[in-house]
């Protein structure tokens, strides 16, 4: 969007070296905004307000070349989800859903998810079913991709060949969890994009979410690859 929190955004992604190019800017939008509140175990609780001002146009990502990328991950479940991650495949680019709960039918960005990671409210809401276990079976059954749940201080579970896997969560003193699981997410998308298995990912990406809640905020929390190998060493 073309306001100060949308320009202010870009500035600070353009700082860390992220390629800001892409992003379809909308005039006289406002962008979204979250309040977050966090107690005194570290939990959170955020109040959104999204844009109501995004237009359901997603004709201009067939401007962007897809295969300079080596992954697709959609975080947003807006109205160019479902054409940003079929360009994607077309172009042999690995696609990585962050299945959060909402209001919207995500099935058919679950199937076309090479890599459909889920938190467990989002797993249940699209299936529909509450125990975890009888859920990822359920969510398999509509992708050709690998699912997983994020269950926070109880790990992290997915289906390979055909059995369920579990990555235990890290014990670490917990200063804040905001952003956990979208870090968690984001270092999934990066370790399988970098030739990590399956389990190396999740651990990859469980040891991030770790550290990142031991530290108060959310981007200014989240640790660098160096920090994460070296912690994850104290795990060998």
């Amino acid at each position: 969007m073309i306001d100060d929190t949308g320009n202010s955004l870009l500035a600070e992604l353009e700082s860390w070296g992220v390629n800001t190019v892409t992003p379809k800017r909308y005039n006289q939008a406002k962008s979204s905004q979250s309040a977050i509140m966090v107690d005194a175990t570290g939990e959170r609780i955020i109040i959104n307000y999204p844009s109501p001002d995004l237009l359901p146009d997603a004709e201009w990502l067939e401007e962007i070349d897809f295969s300079q990328w080596d992954v697709c991950w959609q975080i947003t479940l807006a109205h160019g989800a479902k054409k940003a991650f079929t360009l994607a495949r077309q172009a042999g680019v690995m696609t990585v859903l962050d299945g959060d709960i909402t209001p919207q039918d995500i099935s058919e960005l679950v199937a076309l998810s090479d890599h459909a990671a889920f938190s467990e409210p989002g797993l249940a809401r699209l299936t529909g079913v509450k125990e975890m276990a009888s859920a990822l079976k359920q969510a398999q059954t509509l992708t050709n991709g690998h699912v997983y749940v994020t269950q926070g201080s109880a790990g992290c579970d997915w289906l390979e060949n055909g059995g369920r896997q579990h990555q235990p969560a890290f014990k670490v003193d917990v200063v804040d969890t905001t952003g956990a699981g979208d870090v968690f997410h984001g270092a999934l998308a990066v370790a399988l994009a970098t030739g990590g298995d399956l389990a190396e990912s999740v651990r990859f990406a469980s040891g991030v979410a770790a550290l990142k809640c031991t530290r108060p905020g959310g981007r200014a929390g989240i640790p660098d690859c160096d920090q994460t190998r070296s912690f994850l060493s104290l795990f060998v």
